[in-house]
Formats: structure tokens, sequence, C-alpha cells
């Protein structure tokens, strides 16, 4: 059987930047080795405490406005949300 990836490669070549809440992230994490490595992570918590790997930023902002401003760079951005409070 043939294995495609429906256009995930291609995806994730035309991007730069990967946002995401917290919750989100500790799911990825959980993967193990860090399947972002080639992009810039970005992980919004309204706990500063967070502990991060080291291939991923820890953001304490409102996330519209981070994410203005980094689109304003020319930033190629996928979000992944999950609307979680963390």
């Amino acid at each position: 059987m043939e294995e495609y990836d429906y256009g995930y490669a291609e995806f994730m070549a035309g991007i730069d930047a990967i946002v995401m809440g917290y919750k989100t992230y500790e799911v990825c994490a959980d993967f193990g080795e860090w399947a972002y490595k080639d992009k810039t992570s970005y992980v919004f918590s309204h706990n500063q405490e967070r502990t991060l790997i080291p291939e991923a930023q820890l953001i304490n902002e409102d996330p519209v406005k981070f994410v203005q401003n980094l689109k304003q760079t020319g930033a190629r951005i996928s979000g992944f949300w999950a609307g979680a409070r963390s």
C-alpha cells in the first residue's frame, strides 16, 4: 500500500513559524523528538514559569497582537490552537 502525506510536506515547506497554546505544545512534546526543528516555534501561556524545550519560545502576550506583529516581519505562520487556557 502506497503512503501519502496528503500535502503535509508541501504545507510545512511553505511556513517558517509555528504558533500553539501550551496544552497543544504538551501533546506535541510528548511525541518525542520535536517535529518542527526547522521552524521557529512559539508557545502561548499565561504562566511565565513554564519550561519548554530549547526549540520553542514561551510567549506571554496577546496571541492576536503577537501574530499580527509576526506577520509584519514576513513570517509564514501556521497555528495549532487548543483553546485551553494555560
